[in-house]
Formats: C-alpha cells, structure tokens, sequence
C-alpha cells in the first residue's frame, strides 16, 4: 500500500479498536467476568447466527453493534472505499458541472460508506482535484448502530487532522478534509430531508436487504425514489440476495453488475485483533473463534460472497 494509505489504514485501525474498548467498558461496567463472557457470547451468537442465515441481526443491541464494527465493519469500508473512488473518478466531469453532491445511505448501519467516502475524497485532495460539497442522508432505524459509526468517524477524523463537529443529539456531523467538506446527517423517514437544488443524486445501499424485509425495504425506496429522485444506485449485498435486490429497486431497469476490486487496504487489522483477543484471554473465551479468528480488511469471504450492483438513470 502506499505510504498514505498505509497511515490512513492505521489510523482507521486504531479508531475502531478505541471505539470498542471505551465502549465495551461502558457497556459491561460493573458486571462479574462470568456475566461479561455470557453477554459477549449471547451478542455473537445473535449476529454470527442472523448474518450466515441472511437474516437482519438484532442491531438495536448495543454489544451486538460493538462487535458488528469489528468483525465485518472493516471489510464494509474497505468495499465502500474502493467503489466510491471508482464513481468518483469515473464522474469527475459531472461532479465538476453540478458543483454539489447529495447521497441517501439507505441502511447505513455504522457509516461504512461515510468513512469510506472520506477516504476516496481524501485521495482526491491529495491530487490537487478540487471536489464537490458532499451531503449525506442515513436512513437507519438502529440508535446503536449510528453512534458506534460516529464513534468510528470521529476518532477516525481527528487522527488524520481534518476537523470535525458531531452533535449525536441531533445525529449529525461535519467534516473537513482539506478543501472538500462533507456534511452527514441522520433523517428520521426516507422523506424528511431537503437536498441541495441541482446537486448530482446518489442512492448508496450497502448491505441493507434482507429478504424477510423486501417489502418494507421495496416501500421506503419508493419515498426515496419520489422525494429524492437519485440519478445514481450503488448496492451492496451478499450474492444470493441479487435478485431481491432487483426487485426492491425503483429504478426502471435492472443494474450492472460493479466489481468491488480491487480493494484498497489489505491484511490483518492488528490493533483491532489484539483488542479482540485480549477481550478472549480476559473472560476465558480462548476457544470461541470468533473472538480469536483474525479480522481482515480483506477477507476471502469479503469477496467470495459479495456483490454489487450500479443502478443508472442517466
């Protein structure tokens, strides 16, 4: 990796093990080892047990977010990182004409595409490319889920030196990154925002189907579609749920397919790892693989079982 990204890697790496350590000791304080090791165990069984059946998780549950972030968190940015910068660079002349950017995050769990943007919109900084305002929408239901993502975004900010303001009140955030500003913000229904006049539209969903919700999901994609009118799809999702994914969306034809490599972070994310182990060695949980099995920024699986799908009005 190049020596800045390597320096991002790091510091991304070192936000998220942060993240998790301060909260996993607000969220257990006070409890026996015993209770910890029985809570931690309860969390992975619900989110290893929901995600190899396709199912939602239990994301409202704060422990269960906490080791979402640092088991498939990684990859997510990763992925989100690596398809961003390839719509970024590919749209430079009509980002360059309409001057603003507006992105609806339909399911955007803990801001894997939030952080990943800022990474691609960092690179651009650094090639002297002046880019557009950026105004993000999360469409998220889960509390937990959103502030371990603010939690992530902000440690992950500061430690590159770009500013930063988070108001978790009111779920919303700006930050700063040289010349490109990207400002995020939590909206209550896929209709209550008001987007930039003559900004360019993305619909970003990343991981946000599952089949037991298709239809809920296929309704509130319809207020988008009618309040929002997005030039531009971008879904993630595992590989047998494409033909959900087609059918949920409102754009009037099918997507094409949209490689997610190459990634752009590779290997282990070794402060996350030693966190996670010590969590194990600590409440006697040396045996429980997911705890030991190391996180990857790019894991086999990441690839394997993805897919993405880039939907085009224009």
């Amino acid at each position: 990796m190049p020596r800045d990204l390597i320096s991002a890697t790091a510091s991304l790496d070192s936000a998220i093990a942060d993240m998790a350590a301060c909260e996993f000791d607000r969220l257990t304080n006070g409890l026996s080892v015993d209770e910890k090791a029985r809570r931690v165990s309860s969390a992975l069984d619900s989110l290893h047990g929901s995600i190899r059946r396709l199912e939602m998780p239990a994301y409202a549950e704060e422990l269960l977010a906490l080791f979402y972030s640092v088991w498939y968190q990684p990859f997510q940015i990763n992925a989100a990182y690596s398809l961003l910068s390839r719509l970024l660079a590919e749209r430079r002349h009509r980002l360059n004409q309409d001057g603003s950017l507006d992105i609806v995050d339909f399911g955007s769990g803990a801001l894997a595409a939030e952080i990943g943007l800022a990474l691609a919109v960092a690179d651009q900084v650094s090639r002297g490319i002046a880019p557009c305002k950026t105004q993000v929408f999360l469409v998220e239901p889960s509390d937990a889920m959103t502030r371990t993502g603010f939690e992530v975004w902000e440690r992950f900010m500061v430690a590159n030196g770009w500013e930063v303001a988070v108001d978790v009140a009111s779920w919303s955030t700006t930050g700063r990154l040289g010349a490109a500003t990207i400002s995020v913000e939590r909206i209550h229904t896929p209709w209550s925002f008001e987007a930039q006049t003559g900004a360019y539209r993305w619909l970003v969903a990343m991981h946000a189907f599952y089949a037991e919700q298709q239809e809920a999901i296929k309704r509130d994609l319809s207020d988008i579609e009618g309040k929002f009118g997005p030039d531009l799809g971008l879904f993630t999702f595992h590989r047998e749920s494409e033909g959900g994914v087609n059918y949920v969306s409102r754009f009037a034809r099918e997507g094409d397919q949209a490689p997610i490599s190459p990634l752009m972070m590779s290997g282990a994310v070794v402060r996350v790892n030693r966190w996670r182990r010590a969590v194990a060695d600590t409440l006697g949980l040396q045996d429980d693989v997911r705890l030991t099995r190391p996180t990857e920024w790019d894991p086999e699986r990441g690839l394997r079982d993805n897919r993405a799908i880039l939907f085009r009005r224009e």
